[in-house]
């Protein structure tokens, strides 16, 4: 029984046959038996097929014998092409690391390299190329000419341009407009469950502990804290800013309207002497547990004021009529 075929060389490049009968047999002999010594590649029964191994460990095992830093043990390539391109898979060993590559370029040794592209679908007539690698490190996904390091294009009608999962939950990056299913969302970054089917906190991690910032599903924000209560920002520290607007519900002008009745100062002064505040303005105990509103806070200020101002326009003119009684007693003594 043959149990394998093998193509090997001889070491006497002189060794010639001269009788058509001797090669014959010959033939004959070598597909009946091994010829160990000199045999480097092989076709075992086992249909496994061994280049550069005499024991193939699948269906195609390829054993490259040099010891240098790189070698290619395997090349495809196009001779009818001008320049020569080829693909080599081959094997790298640098500083202690060792691993594998595929390797293209104009040259098999030298000179400039072109793109590695992984395609789909009969790709490039009529296909996608699903990869690409540029001779620049740039690497392509939808496109064949990255501008970047990874440059990912996805066709119209799908927003979602690439989805990064774990066994918690997935992270998709999204750039929507006026061809996608949601139009006035722009660029965004979500977050979601395993199973895509409900989303998920999403936060900004730069440091150890909680995220730095937080966006809840209820549309909340936490910066340095992930309790957020009731409110659409909370901030957990102080807030710098050149400016603060607040939209307010309302304002204090109705203190100058005819039909306001201003307490007496007598009465203003009952309640600061009962309650230790003035009436309207929220007391030391109610600010330190549930803080201010400050359009609330800036409106009720603001009446205060607008009442002081009432208060000080009626002493102006009590003051007058004083004055002119001093002087009318004045002119009279005289």
């Amino acid at each position: 029984m043959i149990t394998s075929l093998r193509f090997w060389f001889f070491e006497n490049k002189d060794f010639s046959m001269y009788s058509k009968n001797y090669s014959f047999l010959i033939i004959l002999f070598c597909c009946a038996f091994k010829f160990t010594a000199f045999s480097q590649n092989t076709f075992p029964s086992s249909g496994n097929v061994g280049i550069g191994t005499t024991s193939p460990s699948s269906r195609l095992d390829i054993v490259e014998t040099n010891s240098g830093n790189l070698t290619i043990p395997l090349i495809l390539k196009n001779a009818k092409n001008a320049e020569n391109t080829g693909v080599g898979i081959g094997l790298f060993t640098d500083g202690g690391y060792r691993g594998g590559l595929i390797y293209l370029n104009r040259d098999l040794t030298s000179g400039p390299r072109h793109s590695l592209r992984f395609s789909v679908s009969g790709a490039p007539s009529g296909g996608v190329d699903a990869l690409v690698i540029k001779d620049n490190g740039n690497i392509g996904i939808g496109t064949t000419n990255p501008q970047s390091s990874l440059d990912i294009i996805r066709d119209s009608g799908n927003e979602t341009i690439a989805t990064f999962r774990t066994p918690e939950g997935t992270i998709n990056i999204a750039a929507a407009g006026p061809s996608t299913e949601n139009p006035n969302y722009g660029n965004y970054i979500s977050s979601r469950n395993v199973h895509m089917n409900a989303y998920e906190n999403l936060g900004l991690k730069t440091a150890a502990g909680i995220p730095q910032l937080l966006v809840k599903t209820n549309g909340s924000v936490g910066i340095g804290t992930a309790e957020t209560g009731n409110h659409k920002l909370a901030v957990e520290g102080s807030i710098g800013a050149r400016e603060v607007k607040v939209q307010a519900n309302g304002w204090s002008d109705f203190v100058f309207e005819s039909d306001y009745e201003l307490p007496t100062l007598e009465e203003v002064n009952s309640f600061i002497q009962k309650n230790g505040h003035l009436k309207d303005i929220p007391s030391a105990a109610e600010v330190e547990k549930n803080g201010v509103l400050l359009g609330e806070i800036n409106a009720k200020l603001l009446q205060k004021i607008e009442e002081l101002t009432l208060y000080i326009i009626d002493q102006n003119e009590k003051i007058n009529v004083l004055n002119d009684k001093v002087e009318n007693l004045i002119l009279e003594k005289k």
